[in-house]
């Protein structure tokens, strides 16, 4: 059993024999735990990540880019939350460095044909594929299929349109900033969409692989579960 999982069983555990409530409640507040505690810890690794690579408003826009649209399109993701957590923050990161490079030779209307490219190719990726589900949690009904790809959609045209905002203060205010802002959303948005195809899956896979065997090495992980 993972830290994050049994710190938040402890605690739904705790709340639920002093309120005295039944199993079913006592699982739903480990649920809620659980999904609290992992988002804290993401974020807490993507700030750690971007203020020592100097890119902490790239890394967290793009984390932010990515979590908003995977929660309703799904995708490739790790069998280990921590290193699901770990993977994110590293990606962050890595993309968070690449937008710095890019606004720096990159103007405003080949950053701008860039997200056009970015949100054509990931409005044509997640209409096709989404939602896409895992053997864990498989989506089973038709209707709660149609209903997370619409949600998909209409998170894709929310993150054009702070997109498209920001690009018109960058036009006007000419702050670099928000522009590398703009670029981190068409670059989330175009990474999460890549994490629904086959080859996202095959790629992210191989990475998560790579961190379950450093993991291994360093001793943090025995037979593919967490220990301390």
């Amino acid at each position: 059993m993972f830290l994050i999982e049994r710190v938040s069983k402890a605690l739904a555990y705790g709340i639920s024999s002093t309120l005295n409530m039944d199993k079913e409640r006592e699982e739903i507040i480990a649920y809620g735990a659980f999904a609290f505690i992992q988002t804290v810890w993401s974020i807490l690794l993507v700030i750690t990540f971007g203020i020592i690579f100097n890119v902490l408003v790239q890394a967290l826009v793009i984390s932010l880019s990515i979590s908003l649209l995977r929660k309703y399109s799904g995708g490739a993701h790790s069998s280990s939350p921590n290193r699901c957590a770990l993977i994110g923050a590293v990606i962050s990161t890595l993309l968070g460095i690449l937008v710095n490079t890019a606004v720096s030779f990159m103007d405003f209307y080949q950053i701008a044909l860039a997200g056009i490219i970015s949100f054509a190719l990931s409005y044509f990726i997640v209409s096709k594929l989404a939602p896409v589900d895992s053997a864990a949690k498989p989506i089973k009904k038709a209707e709660t299929r149609r209903r997370l790809k619409r949600k998909s959609l209409c998170m894709l045209n929310l993150l054009f349109l702070a997109a498209a905002v920001l690009n018109a203060l960058y036009y006007i205010y000419d702050i670099q900033i928000v522009l590398a802002c703009a670029l981190c959303i068409y670059i989330g948005v175009i990474w999460q969409a890549f994490t629904l195809t086959k080859t996202g899956h095959l790629m992210l896979g191989a990475i998560d692989e790579l961190f379950r065997k450093a993991f291994l090495f360093m001793g943090r992980e025995k037979n593919g579960k967490k220990i301390y």
